[in-house]
């Protein structure tokens, strides 16, 4: 499986299994499951990136869009299947906005949000409160890869819940068993096995859906 980066300006401000606080150890993690990348628009100006979909899928989970506190966790999951017969779930979070809908396609290189600081969020390894998070502190990307087994038996699929914590996830007639659930990381393993850089294909894709976006917003300028 090849995945794309979210933005290609950042820097990593966390890779996978760090621990910079005690958030992971109180959730039975060993660790952080996933990269935190910071763009540079997010350092320099204290604003969000747009946010690239890091492969072709289908969006199985929308987290809190459109919530408009800063303090819950905003997210977007990308169920997408490789070369071996698994699936893997791409999870991006802390998004300030999401683009994109439960059910929809998305292919590499498509904006399905803008970078943010909702939810959790540490600045200088103190947590950031809503006060910190209207200034602009915290702003970055969470991204994790956990894989899944397709199943039609809902038990097999109970670690892997839906967006409420109720049910177990289904899609397209499927339910999704997470493999290694119990690895310490419940089943996320490191995205930098899987992470490179954009081809021609990702970039062209980059530029027309930017184009798209603006159509759009001078569309709704039109309408009003």
């Amino acid at each position: 499986m090849r995945l794309i980066h979210p933005y290609r300006d950042y820097i990593i401000s966390q890779n996978f299994g760090q621990n910079l606080n005690s958030w992971y150890k109180d959730h039975g993690l060993l660790g952080h499951n996933g990269i935190d990348f910071v763009s540079k628009k997010a350092v320099n100006e204290r604003k969000g990136e747009y946010i690239n979909c890091p492969c072709d899928g289908v969006v199985s989970q929308v987290i809190n869009k459109g919530n408009p506190d800063l303090m819950q966790y905003r997210g977007v999951c990308i169920l997408a299947d490789d070369e071996n017969g698994y699936t893997w779930e791409v999870q991006i979070g802390h998004f300030t906005d999401i683009f994109v809908e439960e059910g929809d396609k998305v292919s590499a290189g498509q904006i399905i949000g803008r970078e943010g600081n909702t939810g959790i969020t540490y600045s200088g390894g103190v947590s950031d409160n809503l006060k910190d998070k209207e200034f602009g502190n915290g702003i970055h990307c969470h991204f994790q890869t956990r894989k899944c087994q397709k199943t039609v038996n809902a038990l097999e699929a109970i670690e892997y819940l839906s967006a409420d914590g109720v049910k177990p996830l289904q899609v397209d007639g499927y339910f999704y068993k997470v493999c290694d659930f119990k690895n310490g990381y419940n089943g996320c393993e490191d995205p930098a096995q899987f992470l490179s850089y954009m081809t021609k294909r990702d970039f062209l894709n980059l530029i027309l859906n930017a184009a798209i976006k603006v159509i759009q917003e001078l569309l709704k300028k039109l309408t009003k």
